[in-house]
């Protein structure tokens, strides 16, 4: 049993069907059953946590508008609420890259203290029903889905010296681009932090999710596999042989 920040942008209304609805929709897969899911929101720039519960069985139900964007639903249980609080409290045990550490992608959160501070301050501002937020018109739908955490580092995509600091301090923490809209300029294929290469195979499933895991086996860094090519007139034609990035073994 795990716990996660599931964090809905600015959208407010999806943050409503979540709770309303009791369902959890996760843009990539990795939450499971039984894990605790603080639920956050956007408002007036800041990051609010209003509500929590435990993850249920997976299910189909999608109540959201961008429901296509929601590769993973579980059901949503033991709901509690509490009154707003702003998350970035996290930054007293997390640092300046709290986000990257604890809302990036709805991971996992490993560390002890920042489970302590999230148990400890939502418990203290307990009330017994959820405060509605209202979704301002002009921010309606716009942010597709893509976290706090996401805009804080693609924001900074361009600043070399950042995304170096981000990754030490936060390894697993590599440029996210799955769900957002936005042009990341890439310095080439095999660049550890913006390398296009890196990011297409570490997140495979999750780009892909037309290949289950379980039926298919991916070997990364294997640029030692040159393909054969096609002959014509005895000579391999240009631009046909190459040295793939990745390969797929499909079961």
């Amino acid at each position: 049993m795990g716990t996660r920040i599931l964090h809905c942008g600015k959208n407010i209304t999806n943050y409503n069907l979540c709770i309303r609805e009791k369902v959890a929709g996760f843009l990539q897969r990795g939450a499971v059953t039984n894990d605790t899911l603080y639920l956050a929101v956007h408002v007036n720039n800041v990051t609010y946590c209003g509500a929590k519960g435990v993850l249920g069985e997976i299910t189909e139900q999608r109540p959201w508008d961008d429901a296509e964007l929601y590769k993973h639903c579980l059901r949503l249980k033991d709901i509690e609420y509490c009154k707003p609080f702003d998350l970035k409290i996290l930054s007293k045990v997390g640092g300046k890259y709290w986000q990257l550490k604890y809302i990036q992608g709805s991971k996992t959160i490993v560390d002890e203290e920042a489970i302590k501070l999230l148990e400890t301050t939502f418990n203290s501002k307990r009330v017994d029903k959820l405060f509605e937020f209202i979704q301002p018109v002009q921010e309606e739908e716009t942010d597709e889905g893509e976290t706090e955490a996401d805009k804080e580092i693609t924001k900074k995509v361009g600043d070399t010296k950042f995304l170096e600091e981000g990754l030490k301090e936060v390894p697993d923490a590599k440029v996210n681009i799955m769900w957002t809209f936005l042009t990341i300029n890439f310095f080439n294929e095999t660049s550890p932090i913006r390398g296009l290469e890196t990011l297409v195979n570490e997140n495979f499933y999750s780009l892909f999710t037309e290949f289950p895991e379980n039926k298919t086996f991916l070997i990364p860094h294997n640029r030692l596999f040159l393909t054969k090519g096609l002959k014509q007139n005895g000579n391999i034609l240009p631009g046909i042989r190459s040295i793939p990035d990745a390969l797929l073994i499909v079961l």
